[in-house]
């Protein structure tokens, strides 16, 4: 192996274990250029199969994968014909092997060894499962509601067998290791194959080790040589393979419960994969013994043995996906009705893996269409009926659901095996009946399936009541489902709520029913959010898990206690905001249908419906029905907007909220009930103060408010208390109280925003324009700098903004330009979006403010104290320009002009425009002009951090617009900063954008990271610590991304020269790991009388590493023993650097610094080896010309204190 490969090999080891998925994968994809002849290649990947870091060991597969599509080497021996190892597969009997060997565990036999020691009786498992759970007798928890005591191991039949049982391990053929290097071309054909072979054995046997990692990444192994490599393998290792696959799947009992992945038995079904990877490819002989032998292993009974069940299963799972019938029809109807009667297994394992080996028929694309569809009539009828008896446990409504969800998992995969496929009246309702907010895994699987379904020609198949069940069982999922669960899942459910009364919607409003129970599920969002609590009943939203006997339910399930009141609000608010999408779309159906109700009309009482909630004094009436009325006036606009309705605007409803908008503030009840809530804390915190020496009477003279007199007795008395426990009572009292005042205020506030904020959304979604638009306009505004929750600012701008701008296009002055003002100024006042100008603390002019990006929160630089978040104003304020971004320039020149990089402004401003590209580059595509680069580049060199974290931030947004064109206009720009050695603000300006550049997506960077490295390198030595930091974080991450970097990708608007650079820097890491793989300097190079003949090879590769650093600006030393040459290294790089290097004539001298008693030598040395040049100077002062000055330590120290 030559010095280079080595080096490559050291370099991708580490990567196949890396955290970035991406770098895993073309670390893996790298490995194709190395032949799987090459020991270290083998070792390598071995090593990585073995680990115990999942994604370590699919990752050396994959970089097995790229090895072994690199082997061409025609085909191996006629692997289809009989080997010696065949008889030994024929003779399989899996209760024999259960009794000859022993099981494979999770991790060595020692784990054994301890069970047999123990000698554990059933009791005594269950104990050590028990605690293993922390279930103890107190809380009256036990695993006996899901382990029986049959499931335990019987130790009387281990200790009969263990004594006569031996490791599978010992089976295996001990191959010789592999030897030497790769294989020349001309060698003997059949001795390259069989070192291809002993190249595979080594993957294969690591099978049978008793850690189950290294059995699933030798099984991942072998997947990948059946699938790429299975024409060149001996019919031999074929058989062999096949007979420790066999053996390990009927005896690994290994399951994963812990780390959440989907395969519990993680071997087991690897090794079924690689197993079905070889039946696929060999002939019909072997197939049929090995589907003799599954269907012994799927036969095998006793609960004990439910794990060889299990395997069996697994492996028709596969099988089943790539089946052909022809030929095989009577093993294939055996086997298919094997995986029948497993669903009626008493494990429920087995059951869960036999309906998800008939689900893998649905998949398989090689049965012929009609025996296809029969087969999957009987694999229906049967899940059918299963889900029936699913559907009537009462286990169901404990939440013991994982075979329900298996067979849920097939009826989603029959819909999408024929697009013409529906699901019947009778199942889906039985599908629905499962339905339930508190079991969200197995309602999300029913929402899909009904989503598809619904999709589905439908021939009204559901009446008014099934569909008004169906969807009363959506609204509860966003009513209660846990906030713990996917927003996704919710919102998948309201969006299949529409597509399903969108169909049914004429039905529903005919029979009326969802007429009279709207009402009652607005009155669930009514309700306060510290403890909205839910009576199901009578408002309707009850469940299969509801109980009369406890009527009540928390909204959002009970895991909202466990938030602070905060957190709450914004979950609520959240939930709220998609339940009010929920009613709106039936809402607007109401308003828009001209039906009658009890003698009125639907559309007016609709309207009705909110005139108590609007006129009421609750604030958290108000807020509610706000929010709902906000997105019924969205779904008008759309209406209006696609010109589906003629009907006016709903009078009642925009009198009431024009009302509100335009209206004096309103006085809420929870005000009242706040301020005595607070003023009885105050008191008390008063009376804990009077106790200690306050005068109350007096301070109440002066006529303060309980708050300021309760601030008084703090100051008061916290200085009077003597020792620090009576301090840190008092202190923790106080804050408490402000705390909740604070809160309190707040709240109020904020809830009295939103409510006016939603109104005027509402009021502008109905066209309601009217020719003062401020008191419409403010709640914008204060939303925008107020507001913390997200899903309310987006809800508020998404309509608000856009009408606005539209209805003031006709008017002069605009409005919308005073509202784009608080804008920007709301988007610049954030001091982590942009750090203020001038606020350095002391000794923080070298800090690198890109930092806190990896940290994850802001230094101590005096640019904020606690978070690194970007505060919620400033959020808002992106939210409002980006919903601006749909209009386009013509439109909204006033909101573009600030994108402006050429005209002249303040530094404030630029910053400004600057951090807006940083926002909006793939909205505005962000990209520099000759005059723009000039502009940011004059910020720097800058002793400010702030202006230099703007400048690194533009070159990385200008970076991810257009890369190829910044980095032509900036490159050479940067470079020069970093080789500014006079200035520290320089290089800390350049280095803070490598290291910017070097935190991007790999996406990003590739195809130019090699740029990056060296002027990188040159910055670790760098004399500024600030600077090191930054140049080495940025290199640490550059590493990987260099190393298996594609160097052929191209990189539009990149220029000539710096494509040229960028092929010259392609190598630049591989020679930092590799030196002697460097081109040597040419001797002849080496001029001034110079005998070059006298240079040792050493000699000469040490002027070669030392003249690479040197052509990138880097530092180095000689460091061999004492005579060896180096005086004389060092004067011939010298030498050469004043004949090769462009330098100026001032530049050409070279300053040697020495002990005093060396002098003379280094002259003499340069003098007899260097006739030809000019003589060694001794003088610092009259050096002109010389092209080495000697200098001793003392007088060099001398000069340089004159």
């Amino acid at each position: 192996m030559s010095a280079d490969t080595s080096t490559r090999l050291l370099q991708l080891d580490p990567l196949l274990e890396a955290k970035n998925p991406n770098v895993r994968n073309e670390a893996a994809a790298a490995f194709g250029k190395f032949s799987i002849l090459d020991s270290k290649v083998v070792a390598i990947i071995k090593k990585h199969l073995t680990s115990q870091v999942w994604e370590a060991r699919v990752s050396a597969g994959r970089a097995l994968q790229a090895v072994l599509a690199n082997f061409e080497d025609g085909n191996g021996q006629d692997n289809n014909s009989p080997s010696a190892s065949f008889e030994k597969l024929k003779s399989i009997d899996v209760h024999i092997v259960l009794q000859k060997f022993k099981p494979l565990l999770s991790d060595s036999e020692t784990s054994t060894q301890y069970l047999q020691k123990q000698k554990f009786n059933s009791q005594a498992q269950r104990e050590l499962v028990d605690k293993h759970l922390e279930y103890t007798q107190i809380t009256g928890l036990s695993s006996k509601k899901f382990l029986s005591d049959d499931e335990f191991l019987d130790v009387s039949q281990t200790e009969s067998t263990s004594s006569q049982s031996q490791e599978l391990v010992d089976v295996v053929t001990k191959k010789e290791p592999l030897e030497g290097e790769d294989l020349k071309s001309e060698e003997d054909l059949i001795e390259r194959r069989k070192k291809f072979w002993k190249a595979i054995r080594e993957f294969v046997n690591s099978v049978t080790e008793q850690q189950w990692y290294a059995r699933h990444g030798s099984a991942i192994a072998i997947c990948q040589i059946a699938t790429t490599s299975y024409s060149k393998l001996s019919n031999d290792l074929i058989d062999s393979t096949l007979y420790l696959l066999i053996h390990v799947l009927i005896l690994d009992k290994f399951n994963d419960f812990i780390s959440g992945r989907n395969a519990t038995a993680p071997v087991r079904e690897q090794c079924a994969q690689a197993l079905v990877h070889i039946l696929r490819n060999t002939d019909e002989t072997r197939r049929e013994l090995l589907l003799g032998i599954v269907v012994q292993m799927v036969s095998t009974s006793g609960d004990h043995n439910w794990n060889v069940r299990q395997a069996g299963l697994l492996i028709l799972k596969y099988y089943f996906a790539i089946a052909r019938k022809e030929g095989q029809q009577k093993t294939f109807d055996k086997c298919f009705n094997l995986v029948i009667q497993s669903l009626n297994d008493s494990v429920d394992d087995v059951t869960g893996c036999a309906v998800k080996t008939l689900s893998s028929i649905l998949s398989n694309k090689e049965i012929p269409t009609d025996e296809m569809s029969q087969l999957v009539e009987k694999v229906m009828g049967h899940v059918w009926k299963l889900l029936e008896l699913e559907s009537a446990k009462e286990q169901l409504r404990a939440g013991l659901d994982a075979l329900c969800i298996d067979l849920l998992e097939i009826v989603e995969l029959w819909l999408s095996w024929n697009n013409e496929n529906s699901i019947s009246r009778e199942s889906l309702l039985t599908i629905c009946s499962m339905l339930d907010a508190s079991f969200p895994v197995r309602s999300e699987k029913i929402v899909q399936i009904l989503d598809v379904d619904m999709e589905r020609i439908q021939n009204d198949k559901l009446n008014a009541d099934d569909v008004f069940g169906i969807i009363k069982q959506l609204y509860r999922i966003l009513l209660f489902s846990p906030r713990s669960d996917s927003l996704v899942f919710l919102e998948k459910s309201f969006v299949t709520f529409g597509k399903i009364f969108k169909i049914y919607q004429k039905l529903l409003i005919e029979k009326g029913e969802i007429c009279m129970k709207v009402g009652n599920w607005l009155g669930c969002l009514l309700l306060d959010h510290r403890n909205p609590q839910i009576d199901v009943f009578a408002c309707d939203v009850d469940g299969i898990s509801s109980h009369q006997s406890s009527p009540q339910e928390l909204m959002g399930s009970e895991e909202m206690r466990f938030l602070d009141e905060k957190e709450k609000d914004q979950v609520y608010l959240t939930r709220k905001i998609l339940c009010a999408k929920f009613l709106a779309i039936i809402l607007e159906s109401l308003y828009e249908c001209d039906a009658d109700i009890q003698g009125q009309k639907v559309d007016v009482a609709v309207q009705l419906l909110f005139v108590p909630f609007f006129k009421s004094t609750s604030i958290m009436h108000n807020l509610g029905v706000s929010i709902v009325v906000n997105e019924w006036a969205a779904l008008y606009r759309a209406a209006v907007n696609l010109k589906t309705t003629e009907k006016p605007p709903p009078m009642t409803i925009v009198q009431l909220a024009d009302s509100i908008v335009r209206g004096p503030g309103k006085h809420y009840d929870e005000m009242t009930s706040i301020v005595h809530g607070l003023t009885k804390d105050c008191n008390e915190f008063i009376e804990f103060c009077v106790v200690r020496g306050f005068n109350r009477q007096e301070a109440e003279s002066r006529g303060d408010a309980v708050e300021e007199v309760s601030k008084l007795a703090y100051t008061t008395i916290r200085p009077t208390l003597k020792t620090d426990k009576q301090r840190e009572s008092i202190d923790s009292r106080y804050n408490t109280l402000m705390r909740s005042i604070e809160n309190a205020k707040m709240n109020i506030k904020s809830n009295g925003i939103r409510i006016n904020a939603l109104l005027s959304s509402t009021l502008f979604y109905f066209g309601n324009a009217p020719e003062k638009l401020t008191p419409q306009i403010r709640p914008i505004v204060e939303t925008m700098q107020t507001e913390e929750n997200d899903a309310m600012a987006s809800e508020v701008f998404r309509g608000a903004v856009p009408l606005l701008v539209m209805f003031s296009w006709p008017r002069n002055p605009r409005p919308y330009v005073k509202v784009l003002a608080k804008a920007f100024e709301s988007f610049s006042g954030c001091p982590i979006r942009m750090p203020k100008v001038g606020s350095t603390s002391p000794g923080g002019a070298t800090k690198i403010i890109s930092f806190r990006r990896i940290w994850g929160k802001e230094t101590d630089d005096g640019f904020e104290e606690a978070t690194g978040g970007i505060s919620a104003e400033s959020r808002n304020a992106e939210l409002l320009m980006t919903i601006l971004c749909q209009f386009s320039a013509a439109q909204l020149g006033e909101f573009y002009s600030h994108f402006d990089l050429s005209e002249e402004v303040d530094l404030p401003t630029f910053l400004i425009r600057l951090e807006l590209h940083n926002s909006f580059w793939n909205r505005v595509g962000s990209r520099l002009s000759d005059q723009s680069t000039g502009k940011i580049f004059n910020l720097v060199p800058s002793e400010d951090p702030a202006i230099r974290y703007a400048f690194a931030k533009s070159i990385e947004t200008f970076c991810k617009s257009f890369c190829g064109d910044t980095l032509s206009k900036c490159y050479s720009k940067l470079v020069d900063l970093s080789n500014d050695l006079k200035n520290d603000n320089a290089r800390l300006s350049a280095v803070e954008v490598f290291l910017r550049l070097s935190m991007m997506d790999t996406p990003f960077l590739n195809g130019w990271a090699t740029l990056l490295a060296p002027p990188l390198f040159q910055l670790l030595t760098d004399g500024n610590e600030a600077v090191r930091d930054a140049a080495g974080e940025a290199f640490r991450r550059l590493i990987p991304v260099v190393t298996i970097e594609n160097p052929n990708v191209v990189i539009e608007g990149l220029s000539d020269e710096l494509s040229a650079k960028r092929a010259e820097f392609t190598n630049f890491i591989n020679v930092l790991g590799s030196p002697s793989s460097l081109p040597r300097v040419n001797r002849q190079d080496i001029r001034g009388g110079f005998d070059a003949n006298m240079l040792r090879e050493y000699q000469l590769e040490g002027i070669t590493w030392m003249r690479f650093l040197r052509s990138y600006g880097m530092h180095g030393i000689l460091a061999d023993d004492m005579g060896l040459g180096k005086t004389l290294q060092t004067m011939c790089i010298v030498a050469l650097s004043v004949d090769k290097d462009e330098m100026k004539a001032k530049e050409k001298c070279s300053l040697i610094v020495c002990p005093r008693t060396l002098v003379d030598h280094w002259c003499h040395e340069w003098n007899r080896f260097f006739p030809e040049r000019p003589r060694a100077s001794k003088l610092p002062k009259k050096c002109q010309g010389a092209e080495i000055c000697v200098v001793p330590y003392e007088e060099l120290k001398h000069v340089i204190h004159m």
